[in-house]
């Protein structure tokens, strides 16, 4: 009779299982430096590889942990001695960009120091951010001392922000946003005026007209005898005062005078000598003018008028 020989079939007690053990996410938008762990456990050590392929089906990696990569899905596989394999898929994310998009307020009056720029940053791996802030002298970058997200009371230059992103209390992303510009009107407001002076005492036919320039039109016009017009006409004597304000709120004030003739005109007789003969002419009359403005004109009339 044949001896019957019984041999026991074992298999490992579990599957190979694969867990993730951590994992970090790249710092910043575009970079590579990700990492993934794992924990491996089951199936019959030792394992004898670990494949790591990303996306696109690039081999990255035979260890068991990885590191370096950039945003994206990874698969592993791992294999035992027995050559039984798992895989799993680990997906790592990136922040969004990194923005830096100034809202710049340019000065408003020339000469003035109230420009102000809001950094207006975005994206990166937290909303936590630090700031320096620069202006450009000559050919050089200078520190301003300002390290909040806005700057204020800022005359005309050139500016520049550098932000950092800070994430679990490390800096893991800077950047320097592009040169910010802080401008003014191209000249400072200004008023030129053409006075009319009353022509008689008494009267009221004097005139103002101005001409403004600079700031930023268009112009709003408050005189102390309350128009509102450019020019004014129909005065009599008196100071006048006008208050120009431009479309930034920059205001010039300007006090004129108008004036008129001393004395009101004055004419008196002086004498006269008659004619000396029938139809002669050799008459004359002497007269004296005073008030007024002078150099006068004269025009005589005899009885008949002009």
């Amino acid at each position: 009779k044949t001896p019957v020989t019984t041999k026991k079939v074992t298999q490992p007690a579990t599957g190979i299982s694969i867990q993730k053990d951590s994992d970090g996410n790249p710092t910043s938008y575009g970079a590579s430096n990700g990492f993934i762990n794992i924990l491996v456990s089951g199936g019959t050590l030792p394992y004898t590889s670990y494949e790591w392929y990303n996306e696109r089906g690039v081999k990255v990696g035979t260890s068991q942990n990885i590191s370096n990569l950039e945003a994206g899905t990874y698969k592993v596989i791992v294999t035992d001695t027995n050559g039984c394999t798992n895989d799993i898929d680990i997906t790592l994310t990136e922040p969004d960009q990194l923005k830096i998009d100034p809202i710049i307020t340019d000065v408003k009056c020339f000469g003035d120091a109230t420009g102000s720029v809001d950094a207006n940053v975005s994206g990166g791996a937290s909303s936590t951010y630090t700031y320096i802030w620069y202006k450009k002298n000559g050919n050089s970058w200078n520190p301003t001392g300002d390290v909040s997200s806005s700057i204020n009371n800022l005359p005309i230059g050139e500016y520049k922000v550098n932000v950092s992103v800070v994430y679990n209390s490390t800096i893991v992303e800077n950047k320097d946003s592009k040169s910010i510009i802080i401008s003014q009107p191209t000249a400072p407001l200004s008023v030129g005026k053409t006075i009319k002076n009353v022509s008689c005492k008494g009267g009221s036919d004097g005139s103002i007209a101005l001409e403004v320039n600079g700031g930023t039109s268009p112009y709003t016009y408050i005189w102390s005898n309350g128009a509102t017009t450019r020019d004014l006409s129909g005065l009599s004597i008196g100071s006048y005062t006008v208050t120009v304000t431009d479309a930034n709120d920059c205001t010039l004030e300007k006090t004129y005078a108008v004036t008129e003739p001393s004395e009101s005109l004055s004419v008196s007789y002086v004498s006269h000598q008659n004619p000396l003969a029938f139809e002669s002419t050799d008459g004359s009359i002497n007269i004296s003018v005073s008030g007024g403005t002078s150099p006068y004109k004269y025009k005589w009339f005899n009885q008949g008028g002009p």
